[in-house]
C-alpha cells in the first residue's frame, strides 16, 4: 500500500483483532481491509474495489461488498479476482456468473433467489439444509408443503386446481407496451395465479398507473383472469371456446336440473361433468362471464 505525502491516517479494530489502516488524502488514497467493510461501511469517495481469492465468498458477501462503492456521483469499479492457478468448484462458478450478471440497481431479490437456487432451500420439516426448490418452483412447493402438513395433521385438504382457458381470443403481452421481459414474467404470473377479484382490479390499476392504458390483447388477458377465478368459484376444471360453441367441464356433478341456462341457452349435456353449449353468435369475453353466473 502506498498513500501520497501529507495524508491522513485511520484505523479500526476487525473481528478478529486485526487493524485495518485507511489513508485517505485530497488526491490518492488506498484502504486494506477484511470482509468487515460488508457489514456497511459508508464511504462516498471510494470508486475502487479488489476482492482477492473471490471464489472464497459467498454470494451475498460479494453483493455487499460491490456494494461498499459507487456510492457518490463517481463511475466506481468492483474488481473480484481468484487465482489463475486454480480450478474453480462448480458452486464458485455459480456465484460469481450471478455477481456478473446482475449488476444493476436494485438487484438484491435477483442475487437473493438465484443464492436459493444454488445453495437449496433445505428441508423445512427437518435439520437438513438441503433441497430442489428449484426443480419445481418456489409456489408449488409451498402448495406440496401445504397438503403435506394438513396430512399430517389428520386434515384431508380441498382439492385445488387452476382451471385451464381455451379461448379463441388474443391474449398477450406486446413488446410495445411492457418492453422489459422480467416485468411481464412478473405479471403473466401475477395474473394466473390471483385467486381474488380484487387483485385484477389492483393490477388493471398498476398497469394504468406505470405503462398507461392496456391495448386490447393486454384486456383481453384481464378479462380471462378474471373468468379463470370465477370459473374457479364453481368448480369449473376447463372452459373452451371454439366459434359458437362453449364446452365447459366441472370438478363435481352438474345438478340435474339448469332451469336458467336451459330456458336462454342451447344446452347439451355430454355426461355428469360436460356441458356444451350451442351459442347464437360469437359470445363476447363479458358475455361468458354471464353465461357463468347461470351455472
Amino acid at each position: 500500500m502506498c498513500a501520497r505525502r501529507g495524508s491522513t491516517t485511520y484505523s479500526m479494530s476487525t473481528p478478529s483483532g486485526k487493524r485495518s489502516r485507511i489513508w485517505s488524502s485530497s488526491g490518492v488514497g488506498s484502504w486494506g481491509s477484511t470482509t468487515i467493510i460488508e457489514n456497511g461501511i459508508d464511504i462516498p469517495l471510494v470508486n475502487t474495489l479488489i476482492v482477492q481469492r473471490a471464489d472464497h465468498f459467498g454470494l451475498a458477501q460479494l453483493y455487499q461488498l460491490r456494494g461498499r462503492v459507487g456510492r457518490s456521483d463517481r463511475v466506481a469499479y468492483a474488481y473480484l479476482t481468484y487465482r489463475q492457478d486454480k480450478i474453480l468448484t462448480e458452486t464458485a462458478q455459480k456465484r460469481l456468473n450471478a455477481i456478473r450478471e446482475f449488476n444493476e440497481l436494485g438487484s438484491g431479490m435477483k442475487i437473493a433467489l438465484r443464492d436459493l437456487e444454488i445453495r437449496g432451500a433445505g428441508n423445512i420439516l427437518g435439520a437438513e439444509q438441503h433441497g430442489y426448490i428449484h426443480a419445481v418452483g418456489f409456489d408449488l412447493y409451498c402448495r406440496l408443503l401445504e397438503q403435506e402438513t394438513a396430512r399430517l395433521k389428520g386434515h384431508s385438504p380441498r382439492e385445488e386446481f387452476n382451471t385451464q382457458m381455451d379461448i379463441d381470443v388474443d391474449y398477450y403481452i406486446p413488446e410495445a407496451y411492457i418492453p422489459d421481459s422480467g416485468a411481464k414474467m412478473r405479471l403473466y404470473r401475477r395474473l394466473l395465479l390471483a385467486s381474488e377479484q380484487q387483485e385484477i382490479e389492483d393490477i388493471r390499476s398498476e398497469l394504468n398507473d406505470r405503462f398507461g392504458h392496456p391495448p386490447q390483447p393486454v384486456e383481453n388477458f384481464l378479462q380471462i383472469a378474471s373468468l379463470r377465478i370465477m370459473a374457479r368459484n364453481k368448480d369449473i376444471k376447463s372452459l373452451r371456446r371454439k366459434g359458437r360453441q362453449l364446452e365447459i367441464k366441472t370438478a363435481g356433478k352438474l345438478p340435474q336440473q339448469l332451469t336458467r341456462i336451459n330456458r336462454e341457452l342451447k344446452v347439451q349435456r355430454l355426461n355428469d361433468y360436460t356441458l356444451l353449449l350451442n351459442l347464437d353468435r360469437a359470445s363476447s369475453l363479458q358475455n361468458l362471464g354471464e353465461i357463468l353466473q347461470m351455472i
